[in-house]
């Protein structure tokens, strides 16, 4: 596990979350967006280069859900699935919070998928906790934010900042975390809100994704978020991530007990708000 990030509200580990998810303290609210368990990747995304997404299997999936739940410490669950995957993770995430129902995300258009079959518009979000709706009761399906245009993704399954923000308001929530942040866009939305957020990914691509993204965001400012110009911050094009001599140790010491147990100085490489992890510059 590394420490990978942080700054005023955020904290980013660089690590397997079965691993981390002990060094995040209780949080209002889990906001996650896991691997989904049918192992599908697009032509388009293919030509472009992104990396499949780690454990998006169906057996990897269903067993990370059953390994990371149980280390949860959250007043509430909002975890998104997949509509093959919705009857294991509904049933997993049932096991250990309280079952509230499912939100469904209506994303305006159908995707891809079978094109002799209409196209699936959607995407489901199994809600669970003991969370308490911090806004006027409305129904479970949520529309008005759009999909990340294919063209200015940084991650295949890349969620809007927009419904990320709806969501946390929806349960109040003060503080959060994000066990699979890949873009880091939760975690964006979350520091826009002024909200204390704490996020955990496999792929040290994704790590620096979002460290470049949250070191663009001004806490407490909405929409301080801006895209870039297309293809500046897409990952296989912008990240680069040969090993380099790493800088050394930064001058900022991160207090470590939360992650091993004792007071330790930043290893060289750890990320600190302002700096690169390594030597090298992005292309």
């Amino acid at each position: 596990m590394r420490h990978y990030y942080q700054d005023s509200h955020t904290t980013l580990y660089h690590a397997d979350a079965r691993d981390a998810v002990d060094a995040i303290p209780p949080v209002d609210l889990l906001l996650t967006d896991p691997s989904y368990g049918h192992h599908f990747t697009s032509n388009r995304v293919r030509g472009r280069k992104l990396r499949p997404v780690r454990n998006d299997g169906i057996r990897q999936s269903v067993r990370l859900y059953r390994q990371v739940l149980p280390l949860i410490q959250a007043e509430h669950v909002l975890w998104f699935c997949h509509w093959k995957a919705y009857a294991d993770a509904s049933d997993i995430v049932g096991q250990y919070f309280r079952t509230r129902g499912l939100l469904i995300w209506d994303k305006g258009h159908p995707g891809l998928g079978d094109k002799a079959h209409p196209g699936t518009d959607y995407e489901f979000i199994a809600s669970a906790g003991d969370g308490k709706l911090a806004v006027k009761r409305g129904g479970s399906i949520i529309r008005g934010h759009k999909p990340v245009p294919p063209t200015r993704r940084r991650h295949m399954h890349e969620k809007p900042i927009s419904l990320g923000q709806h969501l946390l308001t929806m349960f109040g929530a003060s503080s959060m975390a994000d066990t699979f942040f890949g873009s880091g866009n939760f975690l964006v939305a979350a520091k826009e809100l002024g909200i204390s957020a704490y996020g955990i990914d496999l792929e040290e691509q994704n790590c620096e994704t979002a460290a470049r993204a949250l070191e663009a965001t001004m806490a407490g400012e909405v929409g301080s978020f801006r895209y870039p110009a297309r293809g500046t911050l897409h990952p296989s094009r912008s990240l680069n991530l040969r090993k380099a001599e790493p800088r050394p140790a930064t001058p900022r010491r991160f207090r470590s007990a939360d992650v091993s147990g004792t007071d330790q100085p930043a290893r060289a490489g750890d990320r600190v708000a302002g700096e690169m992890p390594y030597a090298s510059a992005p292309a």
